[in-house]
């Protein structure tokens, strides 16, 4: 077992893709970062000789060695699921797969019951752009490129100082139209239930038919991080994070990143048809060329 709370494992956990990017958000964003007592399972044995100092109700999620195979979560991993079960199926899929544990400040919410999702993504001394999704919908869709955003706000490296929300809506670049918004609830819709296993009956509800827009409070807190970034230009550029990505859900009306990862991790089709500058005109040619 190795722990974030012990500094000789640290850099063990490095290796590992979600682990180290969630160091990284600990580490440069500890007022934003919502879980604590990160802690890795390595093996079965691993986890029953350390099982009485677990917390037995602590959030899940499977890893693997940068660069590895990764691990797909499936419908056994309902929240009633014991961890050995969870630990098994992971090793069934990949051997060196290994097992996160973590402590949450907030409440565990499914997927589909977050306030949204947002991604900021960040070239050091460029640019940054965030992409959000409405009601119902992860974060974690936006990093894997695998579904159109909702809205996007692009904001110039030069225009981030006193960057406030209410200049942030001055640059939004994009805002999806009920078309686009319908199929990419029909993708969500279709991923809940026959990857993960939901039953349509329970997430219908909660994802609206008509696109929202996003929490305020949530696009707040993206500024805030926002306006941290010119501070850490210099550390970041030396620790080779010129790119990265921040993504998270919405989690009672603000932004709850849950990890900070290198742009490279991540393949997104839209990511690669940006160009420097578009109108809103031309986004919705881009996106809607696809």
């Amino acid at each position: 077992m190795l722990s974030a709370n012990n500094e000789h494992d640290l850099e063990k956990m490095k290796k590992y893709g979600r682990a180290n990017d969630m160091l990284l958000l600990q580490e440069f964003f500890p007022e934003f970062c919502p879980f604590e007592n990160l802690t890795l399972i390595e093996n079965e044995q691993n986890y029953l000789e350390n099982e009485e100092h677990l917390n037995p109700d602590a959030y899940r999620r499977p890893d693997s060695l940068i660069g590895a195979q990764k691990t797909i979560i499936t419908g056994r991993w309902k929240s009633t699921a014991e961890n050995l079960t969870v630990l098994r199926d992971i090793k069934q899929q990949t051997p060196d797969g290994v097992m996160l544990l973590f402590d949450l400040h907030q409440p565990k919410v499914h997927r589909y019951e977050s306030g949204g999702g947002m991604s900021i993504g960040v070239s050091v001394g460029e640019k940054v752009s965030i992409d959000c999704l409405g009601k119902g919908f992860s974060g974690q869709l936006l990093t894997k490129g695998s579904i159109l955003p909702h809205e996007i706000y692009s904001i110039d490296w030069q225009d981030i100082s006193g960057l406030a929300s209410v200049m942030l809506r001055m640059k939004k670049v994009f805002r999806i139209d009920d078309e686009q918004y319908k199929e990419s609830v029909a993708q969500w819709s279709k991923f809940l239930h026959e990857t993960i296993g939901y039953d349509v009956s329970n997430f219908k509800e909660y994802i609206p038919e008509k696109f929202q827009g996003v929490n305020k409070k949530a696009l707040l807190d993206a500024v805030k991080i926002t306006n941290k970034l010119p501070k850490l230009e210099q550390e970041l550029k030396s620790r080779k994070l010129a790119h990265f990505i921040i993504q998270g859900e919405i989690v009672n009306g603000h932004f709850s990143p849950w990890q900070m990862s290198a742009e490279t991790r991540f393949k997104s089709k839209y990511q690669n048809l940006r160009p420097q500058k578009l109108s809103l005109k031309e986004w919705q040619r881009v996106y809607t060329s696809e």
